[in-house]
């Protein structure tokens, strides 16, 4: 019971290792990026010495920054609310990744250690409802500023957060790597099996799920930086109407697939 409670602990910190880190990386993966789509040099000031590490020095320069900015709440806004609102969108963000697993099962001296914070059988469920919470602190910083037009930017991103969770949810396919299963690859149409170690299977699906991540991360930057910001209506209308419907879409064809080659 003990060695299983600090596995649970050990998994759940690097979950938010990783997330947390991922997220500051992605703050300069945006700056480079944007200067190399614009033909400029990007981040590269921050220094310690003579050392700038190719600009990964200003996540640093932008923590610190942050922990000695002035909190600065508008006159006439609701304080505690103004300064609870940060904490209610960071928390569903971190806490709906307690669910989702990076692979399978990972084997230990005999032991087999899901590699998932929690198991769950109400994961997608679970993932919804968490989800949809961090639509409060939006909406709570919005309302609690005591101004109509955060108020209403704060709605409006409620409905794209709704649509765009619930899309990327069923479209984004987790660890699974097309024909792998715990012993191998088993190849459709009676093409054989290629049979692999535990470990090794274990690896090709965790690297999976990270590239599907990362993947996803920087098609984001493209779009941010490619086209002009969408309307509120357009996304709207991109996500109900469009994507939401393929998204469904792929879920059956997927579905189909499966059980025909299976």
């Amino acid at each position: 019971m003990f060695l299983d409670f600090v596995i649970v602990l050990i998994k759940a910190g690097v979950v938010l290792f990783a997330l947390l880190n991922l997220a500051a990386l992605l703050t300069w993966a945006e700056r480079k990026q944007s200067a190399f789509m614009q033909d400029r040099i990007g981040p590269n000031r921050a220094n310690v010495g003579n050392i700038t590490a190719g600009g990964l020095l200003h996540i640093m320069a932008d923590g610190i920054k942050m922990i000695a900015k002035e909190d600065f709440i508008p006159e006439g806004a609701h304080r505690v609310l103004h300064t609870l609102a940060p904490a209610a969108a960071l928390f569903p963000a971190l806490v709906v990744f307690a669910v989702i697993p990076f692979g399978d099962v990972l084997v230990i001296g005999g032991k087999e250690i899901p590699l998932q914070v929690a198991n769950l059988n109400v994961g997608i469920l679970y993932i919804f409802s968490i989800a949809s919470l961090a639509v409060y602190g939006t909406m709570l910083a919005g309302w609690a500023s005591n101004n109509n037009y955060s108020l209403l930017g704060g709605l409006e991103f409620v409905e794209i957060v709704i649509v765009a969770g619930l899309v990327t949810t069923l479209f984004f396919g987790g660890w699974q790597f097309p024909y792998l299963q715990a012993d191998g690859f088993h190849w459709p149409f009676e093409a054989g099996v290629w049979h692999l170690p535990r470990l090794l299977v274990t690896l090709i699906q965790v690297g999976t799920f990270c590239v599907k991540v990362l993947l996803w991360c920087w098609i984001l930057l493209l779009v941010r930086w490619t086209l002009p910001r969408f309307r509120y209506d357009q996304v709207m209308r991109l996500g109900w109407k469009m994507m939401l419907p393929l998204a469904l879409a792929n879920l059956l064809v997927t579905a189909v697939i499966v059980l025909l080659v299976t």
